[in-house]
């Protein structure tokens, strides 16, 4: 799907400059707009029209760039922040890849029954790992401050952790050099999680999106 849109892209005959994440934001969510006030409502065509809509005349207002590097980062950038910010896109996305991880579409928050010396456990432990949508492993090191993924390419995230409730925890985005997280999140973007229920030593956590109006699940195995 991203290679199909990539391809769109190269039809504009002017380059970008880079824009701040609030511009760029500010589009996606027209672009988010777009997706859901028009029929069907899961089709890659839909996607193409949107870029189509939105990215030519967004592009022909900036200035030249000076190489196909800044032209493919910002690209980038508003490709994972679109996913971000419309959580309809990336549905839309899912309809075209295996999902190979435990990550699924909740249609709440789930309740759980987890004490809270069972839920702080998990500093504890430290060591764990949970699945890409791909089948990837992300290997995740917590302690009482910090949230640090590594992954399969051995680029990292470093993001501080808080408790906020006796199994809810936040996490605040502090750094990136892995190509997807250092589009999808800017410093102190704040995620919201919970743990709703353990069982063999596996960690069921939901996390709210940006908007807070969708609800993911997914799993944290121990490490050995």
């Amino acid at each position: 799907m991203k290679k199909i849109l990539v391809v769109l892209v190269l039809f504009f005959n002017t380059y970008i400059n880079a824009q701040s994440i609030s511009q760029i934001d500010s589009l996606t969510i027209e672009m988010c707009k777009t997706l859901s006030e028009s029929t069907p409502k899961k089709d890659s065509a839909l996607i193409r029209f949107a870029y189509e809509k939105h990215l030519s005349p967004f592009f022909k207002k900036q200035a030249a760039i000076t190489n196909d590097e800044q032209f493919a980062a910002l690209y980038d950038r508003v490709y994972f922040r679109f996913q971000k910010n419309c959580p309809l896109f990336g549905e839309i996305l899912s309809l075209y890849e295996e999902n190979k991880s435990d990550w699924k579409l909740l249609p709440e928050v789930p309740s759980g029954n987890v004490s809270k010396s069972e839920c702080r456990k998990l500093v504890k432990i430290g060591n764990f790992f949970y699945k890409e949508h791909n089948g990837d492993k992300v290997y995740v090191t917590i302690s009482k401050k910090t949230w640090t993924e590594k992954f399969k390419d051995n680029t990292y995230s470093n993001l501080s952790f808080k408790w906020n409730d006796d199994c809810k925890f936040d996490l605040k985005f502090i750094e990136s050099n892995n190509a997807i997280r250092k589009n999808l999140s800017v410093k102190d973007d704040a995620y919201h999680y919970g743990i709703f229920n353990i069982q063999n030593g596996i960690y069921d956590v939901w996390v709210l999106d940006k908007s807070n109006k969708s609800v993911y699940s997914f799993k944290l195995y121990p490490v050995d």
